[in-house]
């Protein structure tokens, strides 16, 4: 099977539209040499926090390592739409 069927059948298989669901999302920089996450973690805490304001969710668990980051948010009942937080 070629790589490009085997991505496609794999986005399809992790989108989750459960409203209320919860999801993990892994998230890398471009640059993975760079440590960017770490050392601005604050600014990347208070970009959270303000598109909670706009966009609730719960941060059920997060790792933020240099390059990348992963994360478990749990949407609230009846919304699916984890990728307009990110």
């Amino acid at each position: 099977m070629k790589r490009s069927v085997i991505r496609d059948i794999m986005v399809h298989y992790r989108h989750n539209r459960t409203p209320g669901g919860s999801c993990f999302s892994t998230v890398n920089l471009k640059d993975r040499t760079s440590y960017h996450l770490v050392i601005h973690v604050g600014h990347l805490r208070q970009a959270f926090q303000d598109i909670q304001k706009q966009r609730p969710f719960d941060i059920v668990a997060a790792v933020v390592l240099p390059e990348h980051l992963h994360m478990i948010m749990a949407l609230p009942s009846g919304d699916w739409n984890y990728p307009g937080r990110w």
